[in-house]
């Protein structure tokens, strides 16, 4: 089974923490983040993620960031 996380974070749009460490996600995909508006705290460390889009700038309540120990470069 393929779960359409846009579609998933897009009916929670009052999230204000959302917690995805340790779960090998290797991508943010930006129609996720446009859904996230209320978001305070996003937490993705300990995954593979290499890219972080620039569209996590929309993220205008966003207060704290936790990308440690992921695959991104400057």
């Amino acid at each position: 089974m393929v779960i359409n996380w846009s579609q998933v974070f897009c009916v929670y749009l009052c999230f204000q923490e959302l917690h995805l460490g340790n779960n090998l996600l290797t991508v943010f995909d930006s129609a996720q983040l446009k859904c996230l508006t209320s978001l305070s705290i996003l937490d993705v460390r300990d995954n593979k993620i290499s890219v972080v889009p620039e569209e996590i700038t929309t993220l205008i309540s966003l207060e704290r960031l936790d990308i440690t120990n992921n695959d991104v470069s400057t």
